[in-house]
């Protein structure tokens, strides 16, 4: 179990971006006290966190968030989970001419995402919940395995912070206030469940089990 949080774009100063984002992480510090790590994108105007629980690769060279570059195109990325076939994309990948400097599955993930694209996520076998910076397309992506085991929540276009996603709801304190939405909370009851996107709080919203959504500067979609 590992934490992530991030925000996107904010209509604030770095300063207090990165206050916020520290508050964030450290209340789920818990998900994972073997790395407390934190990455500030000036160009791109995006801050991330990740709480590591080392499982595979204990070596600190595999704490997030990572990068991997191959040629001229450079992924970065942050994964909570774990990739059950990941030794054998990584063989794929090295014949096709990839090399690695971890043994994580987490570098795997990236290189794969960077040589396949983000439509081939049906040949990984695991459960994740993952946030890719594409820097070549300059576009962000969350991915959610396909049976949902991992969740990102997130909140959008906030007017102080435009976008925030995290592994754990309790992270968006920081943000907003958490406030139960009674229609969803209600449906939760009757049905175990939430519909679609939708939370038991309002404004927060969820990726889909099997599903990832795509951001862009002024544009954002979940195919």
């Amino acid at each position: 179990m590992c934490g992530l949080v991030g925000v996107l774009n904010p209509n604030l100063t770095s300063e207090i971006a990165l206050e916020k984002l520290k508050n964030s992480q450290n209340l789920i510090a818990h998900r994972g006290e073997d790395s407390q790590e934190t990455y500030f994108d000036k160009v791109n105007n995006f801050f991330i966190a990740f709480n590591r629980l080392a499982i595979v690769d204990l070596d600190p060279r595999s704490n997030q968030p990572m990068k991997y570059t191959y040629k001229n195109k450079s992924i970065r990325g942050m994964m909570n989970g774990e990739i059950y076939n990941y030794k054998e994309l990584k063989r794929d990948l090295i014949n096709d001419g990839y090399s690695f400097t971890t043994n994580s599955d987490t570098e795997v993930f990236l290189a794969f995402i960077l040589s396949e694209g983000i439509h081939s996520l049906n040949k990984i076998n695991g459960i994740f919940g993952a946030f890719i910076f594409d820097e070549f397309n300059k576009k962000f992506f969350l991915i959610r395995d396909q049976i949902g085991v991992k969740p990102i929540y997130y909140i959008k276009n906030n007017p102080m912070y435009n976008f925030v996603f995290a592994s754990e709801i309790k992270a968006f304190k920081p943000f907003i206030d958490l406030r139960p939405s009674t229609k969803e909370l209600s449906e939760f009851c009757c049905f175990g469940e939430t519909s679609s996107t939708k939370t038991i709080y309002e404004n927060i919203y969820q990726i889909e089990p099997g599903h990832y959504l795509e951001i862009s500067l002024n544009d954002e979609k979940k195919p």
